[in-house]
């Protein structure tokens, strides 16, 4: 098996016509196409190349259509092809020029041959939606022109595949969500797809289709079954994306080495077919080994970026700045909570790695259209505020000798007002950052004033409420509010049915972050909820780690948990803690109605207000000595956590003050107005009754 699959990933590296057998066996058994070309050998090879074009592998399928036109220049189908591979749906983007150019070629074919004439209805349809698609480049046109062959012929899984494609590019807008746009078109397209796949199960369009309409966190469980079986298209086609779009399903179920499994396999098909390098799977697999806390592999898996020179780059060069920018913020922000700022080997690793960060480069994109909405500028964006809310949050832990809030929140927001047209969601996402980062700062400059700090905490999760759904691939925001509003309220145990809230909706809309169930379990064992808090625990323990976890992560959420409670790391609760916590609550209730007792008495006699003075003094040290000393030594450890002090630097580790002159299409350090936090369209009736409590800015 290994030798046949050598000689398939050298096939499709080679790039020639000459398919793999395998590869043509894709094609007969799951596309289905009448031979309008009368020539059996070149129905088999165009149906290789649509089943390519299903599983978004356009260069590829952009050569084997090439190819099939240059051997036979009168096969219409073949122009229609390879017209379709300039058409980039999943990110809101095409190649108008390209596919103009083919349709131009066609068009010349025609005039000088009798072709025209033998084109069937069947085919007329398909190249009518296409030239509709590179002509009037409306997303809408194009469906209404798919609408049309689907409705003549609904039970070919090819029209119909096209048509449930129409609809979700139609209902996808970038960055616009999933449960507010068009979701009437996008649950069409699910039920296109899954009538296909009644039909032939393996359908790769059908499979791939379904996925993208339905990949958000409320039906990812409906879609393993989908996502497993379009993966085989991996080593059915040396198919990257089949992969990679398997890895979105288990990123969204927090199924952690099922990430890595099916984001290195993209990975290595890509850079096997040598046509293309899929960096976004590497940033899923970095995300994924950080969850299990498997940072040297994390550490390994940063590698997979070519070496970048600064400045501008061609396209391939930016879209692996992108990634690896990242990459590496979602290192930095995982690895800098859990490491203790210290010059020992893992404090310098940190160190350094923060550094990386901070001294990047800020990314500009000279080809980026804000206007239209151009993915590569959503992609720009969302890295540029990645690096700046790495940046901050790594000087918050103690990993850099200047602290530049004023400069990581600026340049935040500034990317928050540049993208609120274009791209709304992540326009929010960012200022979300932005507004953690100076909740993280008040902090440092009045760790007293937790009311304070609680209302802007608060301020950034109503602001992060407004967001859809997360979308594809690893967090955005890199660290929810909800999580940091949290980890600040188990430090004071009058919050902690709010932070119960806010966690069970961070592990809502992200399932399996390794901090989020850690840092719900501190609030469970601290609402002496102790099954569940070890529930969490157990999690953590049985399905994120294993033996190659870091001890780092470990003796973090061990360390954290074991103040207030005793949990196996099987999930089980040790009983003697459940008991000492209930003795000790026994005893603080006999307290206090020995001590009601004693005021209905005491209150009779004279001197009320001296006397009441006194037994509120009495009251105070009795609180301090028999119950507060355990819950202000928990407070205590969680402010010393959060607010670490500055390591001298050395050198060599200064802040580049100068990343932020590096930036054309954005800004850095405009002067921008705080934007205003707008309301909440589909706030849940819980945080309303918190808001009502909690004063806005």
């Amino acid at each position: 098996m290994s030798v046949f699959r050598a000689i398939l990933l050298s096939c499709i590296a080679l790039a020639t016509i000459t398919a793999n057998a395998a590869d043509l066996k894709v094609g007969q058994q799951y596309i289905s196409f009448p031979d309008v070309f009368n020539n059996a050998t070149a129905l088999t090879r165009f149906k290789y190349g649509v089943a390519l074009l299903h599983c978004a592998e356009y260069p590829t399928a952009r050569t084997v259509f090439a190819n099939l036109r240059a051997t036979h220049p009168t096969f219409t189908m073949a122009y229609w092809g390879e017209a379709m591979t300039y058409d980039f749906p999943f990110n809101s983007t095409m190649n108008l020029a390209g596919g103009a150019a083919v349709l131009k070629e066609l068009d010349r074919m025609l005039n000088v041959s009798t072709v025209a004439s033998t084109i069937t209805a069947f085919e007329q349809s398909l190249l009518n939606a296409t030239r509709v698609l590179f002509t009037a480049n409306s997303s809408l046109a194009y469906l209404t022109a798919m609408k049309t062959a689907y409705t003549a012929w609904p039970i070919n899984n090819e029209i119909a595949a096209f048509y449930s494609l129409a609809l979700y590019r139609y209902s996808h807008k970038e960055d616009r969500g999933y449960q507010s746009v068009n979701a009437a078109q996008r649950y069409e397209s699910v039920a296109v797809s899954q009538t296909i796949l009644n039909r032939q199960l393996n359908h790769p369009g059908a499979l791939h289709y379904l996925i993208r309409a339905w990949d958000d966190n409320v039906n990812a469980t409906k879609l393993v079954d989908s996502a497993v079986r379009f993966s085989g298209f991996t080593v059915a086609i040396q198919s990257s994306q089949s992969s990679h779009v398997a890895a979105h399903v288990f990123t969204r179920l927090g199924q952690w080495q099922s990430v890595i499994t099916a984001a290195t396999d993209a990975y290595n098909a890509a850079k096997q077919n040598g046509l293309a390098y899929d960096y976004h799977s590497a940033v899923l697999a970095v995300y994924a080994y950080l969850q299990m806390g498997k940072y040297a592999l994390a550490q390994e898996t940063l590698k997979r970026f070519d070496p970048v020179a600064p400045g501008q780059v061609d396209s391939r060069r930016f879209t692996t700045r992108v990634n690896e920018a990242l990459a590496k913020a979602h290192f930095a922000v995982e690895v800098a909570r859990v490491t203790p700022a210290s010059n020992d080997d893992e404090g310098k690793q940190v160190k350094s790695l923060c550094s990386s960060v901070s001294l990047s480069p800020l990314l500009s994109c000279a080809t980026c259209d804000m206007d239209k909405g151009d993915g590569m500028m959503l992609q720009a964006a969302k890295a540029n505020a990645a690096l700046l809310f790495a940046s901050g949050w790594c000087d918050f832990f103690g990993y850099s000798s200047i602290t530049n809030f004023g400069n990581y929140t600026t340049g935040l927001d500034s990317l928050a007002v540049k993208t609120a047209e274009s791209f709304p969601f992540t326009s929010q996402g960012i200022a979300v950052m932005s507004q953690i980062l100076k909740a993280l700062s008040f902090s440092q400059r009045k760790p007293d004033d937790t009311d304070a700090l609680f209302t802007m905490l608060t301020d950034a999760a109503r602001l992060e409420l407004t967001i859809d759904p997360p979308g594809i691939g690893t967090p955005f925001p890199l660290v929810s509010s909800y999580e940091v509003f949290a980890h600040f309220g188990t430090a004071y145990m009058s919050k902690t049915s709010q932070v119960l809230r806010w966690l069970n909706q961070t592990v809502v809309n992200y399932p399996g972050r390794t901090l989020a169930l850690a840092d719900r379990a501190v609030a469970f064992a601290s609402d002496l909820n102790f099954e569940r808090a070890c529930e969490d625990y157990g999690t953590i323990f049985s399905s994120n780690f294993d033996s190659e976890t870091d001890s780092r992560l470990k003796n973090f959420i061990s360390n954290r948990i074991e103040d207030y409670a005793e949990c196996g790391s099987d999930g089980s609760v040790n009983d003697s803690g459940a008991i000492l916590a209930i003795v000790l609550g026994a005893i603080g209730l006999a307290l206090i109605l020995i001590l009601v007792a004693f005021i209905s008495v005491y209150m009779k006699t004279k001197n009320f207000s001296e006397k009441f003075a006194k037994l509120t003094e009495v009251g105070h040290k009795i609180s301090s000595t028999v119950i507060g000393k355990k819950a202000a030594s928990h407070a205590n450890k969680e402010q010393i956590q959060m607010r670490p002090v500055h390591l001298e630097e050395d050198s060599t580790v200064a802040h580049n003050g100068e990343a932020f002159q590096e930036v054309d299409m954005f800004t850095i350090g405009d002067e921008v107005e705080e934007a205003e936090i707008p309301d909440p369209t589909h706030i849940p009736e819980w945080l309303k009754d918190d808001l009502k409590k909690t004063p806005q800015k």
